[in-house]
């Protein structure tokens, strides 16, 4: 399917690949775009316990059905940095959730700029497939 100049592709395995423009000033505009929006949406809203709640909920559920991981995935820096400034105590409360529920955490904030993003929080898809290996093989050392 061809929308917006960008071709997406929902394979059988429910991978939904999605091709962009990488060009430099196409993707810094999308990224400016996700910037505001971030600091537009961070100013109205506030930490929600009762959704935390639920996420703790949540992992309990799924644990009886399986190994549960709780991963932070890489963003560009400039919404990594709107983020924590919202939350700044995030992974510390992530982590104490990982340790109440007995489930890992995996942060691959730090890893950021490791990576390419077509506006800042989506991964540009060679780009997610590298991660994506990089969070298995992260699985399997804990796995092991």
């Amino acid at each position: 399917v061809k929308i917006n100049g960008s071709f997406t592709y929902l394979r059988k395995d429910g991978l939904l690949e999605v091709y962009t423009s990488m060009d430099s000033v196409y993707v810094r505009k999308n990224i400016q775009k996700k910037i505001s929006h971030y600091n537009r949406s961070m100013s109205k809203n506030k930490f929600s316990e009762f959704r935390f709640s639920y996420l703790r909920k949540t992992i309990q559920l799924l644990k009886k059905h399986g190994e549960v991981y709780l991963v932070r995935m890489p963003i560009h820096a400039s919404l990594l940095k709107i983020e924590n400034s919202f939350d700044p105590q995030f992974d510390k409360r992530i982590m104490n959730l990982a340790n109440k529920t007995n489930v890992d955490y995996l942060n691959f904030a730090d890893n950021a700029t490791q990576y390419s993003y077509t506006d800042g929080n989506h991964l540009y898809i060679n780009d997610a497939k590298i991660f994506s290996n990089q969070l298995a093989e992260r699985i399997k050392i804990l796995i092991d």
